[in-house]
C-alpha cells in the first residue's frame, strides 16, 4: 500500500539561507502526524511545499503515490489545507465563500456545504459576512473549507489559534472522528503539545529544517509517565542502591544530582529510609509527571540526532 505522503530529502532555500534541510516524512491512510517546532523551524514552509505553494529546491514529494510537480493539479482534489492565517473574501458571507470553493472544485455545493457544517459545526456562521467574524470563527471556516472535498490528505497549520478551550475541544473531537473513520492522513502543526497528545499517531520534532525525532503515540506514552523525582548528594550510589538492594531497574540519571524513579508503587518509605542508612543525603523526594512540552524542550535543547 503506498504512502498517503512521502517526502524524500527535500530542501528549500530563501536567499541564500537553507530553510528546510533534506527533511524526510512518511504519513499513512488514517493517521494523525504532529509537527512540533519552535517559531521559524520550517513548519509552516514545509506544508507550502506540500502543496505546492511553494517548490522545493532539491528533493521529491510524493502525495498517493504520485510525484508532486509543478503542474500537478489533479492530486489536489484529494488534498484539503489550511495554511497560515486563514483569507477570505472580506465583503461576501461565509456561505458564499464555501460555494467558490465548490464551483471552482467541481463539488456539489448543497451536499458538501451541509456535510462541513455538521462536521465543523458552522451553525450560526454561515449567513455572516467575513468582517463579523471572529478569529475563532474565521479558523473553524478554514478548516470546513478543507474539508470540502473530503480529502485523503489533510493539511493544519496551528488550527487551534483564536480558539477558546471548548472549540480546541470540538476540534480534536473532529481530528479523532477523522481518525476512526480511516481515510484521511492528517499532518497537523501546533504550539499546543497537549492537545497534539491527544490525537496524534506519531510526533516529529522539527528544528532548523530537518527533523530532530519522530516519537510514536506508545512513547509518548511511555515518556510522560509519572514518576518519582529524587535529589540527592550522590546519584551514582543510589542508583547503585536502588538496583543492587532493591532489585529497581526503572529508573533514569538526568545529572550529577538528579535521578527519575518510575516504578512508582514501590514503597517510598522504603526507598529514603534504606537510601538514608546508606548514607545519601536527600534534598529532594517528590511525584511528578513529564509533560511533553518538556520532553520536546530536552530534544531540541539537548540537540539530538536528526533522523
Amino acid at each position: 500500500m503506498c504512502k498517503v505522503l512521502k517526502v524524500n530529502g527535500i530542501c528549500k532555500d530563501f536567499n541564500h539561507k537553507n530553510i528546510i534541510n533534506c527533511l524526510e516524512l512518511q504519513i499513512d491512510k488514517g493517521e494523525v502526524y504532529g509537527l512540533v517546532g519552535v517559531n521559524g523551524a520550517g513548519k509552516s514552509t514545509l506544508m507550502r511545499l506540500i502543496t505546492n505553494l511553494e517548490r522545493p529546491s532539491k528533493g521529491e514529494i510524493f502525495i498517493l503515490g504520485k510525484k508532486l510537480e509543478a503542474n500537478s493539479h489533479k492530486i489536489f482534489e484529494y488534498i484539503g489545507a489550511s495554511i497560515g492565517a486563514p483569507t477570505f473574501y472580506e465583503e461576501f458571507t461565509a456561505k458564499r465563500n464555501l460555494e467558490i470553493v465548490c464551483e471552482y472544485r467541481n463539488l456539489d455545493i448543497n451536499s458538501s456545504i451541509a456535510y462541513v457544517k455538521t462536521l465543523v459545526n458552522l451553525q450560526g456562521i454561515l449567513d455572516k459576512k467575513i468582517t463579523e467574524l471572529s478569529l475563532g470563527m474565521k479558523m473553524r471556516l478554514a478548516i470546513a473549507r478543507a474539508l470540502l472535498n473530503k480529502p485523503k490528505l489533510l493539511i493544519l497549520d496551528e488550527p487551534t489559534n483564536g480558539l477558546d478551550p471548548i472549540k480546541i475541544k470540538d476540534l480534536l473531537d473532529l481530528i479523532l472522528k477523522l481518525k476512526r473513520e480511516g481515510e484521511t492522513a492528517i499532518l497537523i502543526s501546533s504550539h499546543m503539545l497537549d492537545a497534539l497528545e491527544v490525537v496524534a499517531d506519531r510526533i516529529g520534532f522539527l528544528n532548523k529544517g530537518r527533523i530532530l525525532k519522530e516519537i510514536t503515540k506508545s512513547e509518548i506514552t511511555y515518556e510522560n509517565r509519572e514518576f518519582i523525582e529524587i535529589i540527592c548528594s550522590d546519584v551514582t550510589r543510589t542508583s547503585y542502591i536502588l538496583e543492587g538492594k532493591l532489585n529497581i531497574t526503572d529508573y533514569r540519571v538526568f545529572d550529577e544530582n538528579t535521578l527519575r524513579l518510575y516504578d512508582i508503587e514501590r514503597n517510598h518509605n522504603e526507598i529514603i529510609d534504606l537510601l538514608i542508612k546508606e548514607g545519601i543525603s536527600i534534598d529532594s523526594f517528590s511525584k511528578k509527571e513529564r509533560k511533553l512540552e518538556e520532553y520536546f524542550l530536552d530534544n531540541i535543547e539537548g540537540g539530538l540526532t536528526y533522523v
